[in-house]
């Protein structure tokens, strides 16, 4: 019995060119006579919009990483509170404040790794045609959804 080990060379630069070129598939080249609309060639096989989620995903999840660690509220968060972090941090030795912050550097943390797993299943499994990879976008993405609108909902109930 032999094990085969795959491995994936990961090229940081240029990110977006190797992750959408496709030396395998010669389909997706315009041609002379191509009839696809300027929408179908855009979005192609659906590769590009995930891409997109997936970088959208890392970088908000950046972000929200960013204000963790520097300690700053959002404009939303003064107003609600009424009061700003410092402010807030003179109350009973500043543990409201430092939990707001593990909070939500847990939760940039957890949309940063999702963002990266999306780029990965859409650079290397997606593209080789893998069909798990279809699945693990489909589930993971029917779970955030959902969860979101539970939240939601309970939150604004």
């Amino acid at each position: 019995m032999r094990l085969a080990i795959h491995c994936y060379s990961v090229r940081l630069l240029p990110v977006w060119p190797v992750w959408l070129s496709r030396p395998h598939s010669r389909q997706h080249m315009t041609t002379p006579h191509d009839n696809r609309g300027f929408l179908s060639t855009l979005i192609g096989d659906g590769l590009p919009l995930l891409i997109f989620v997936g970088l959208a995903l890392f970088l908000s999840g950046s972000f929200a990483l960013f204000l963790a660690v520097t300690g700053h509220f959002l404009p939303h968060d003064i107003q609600y509170l009424g009061m700003s972090a410092g402010e807030l941090c003179s109350l009973h030795g500043c543990r409201i404040v430092h939990f707001m912050m593990h909070d939500r550097a847990a939760f940039g943390g957890i949309l940063a790794a999702v963002g990266l797993l999306y780029l990965w299943l859409a650079a290397f499994p997606m593209r080789d045609g893998e069909p798990w990879a279809w699945w693990v976008f489909l589930i993971s993405g029917v779970i955030g959804f959902a969860s979101f609108l539970a939240y939601d909902s309970v939150v604004n109930s």
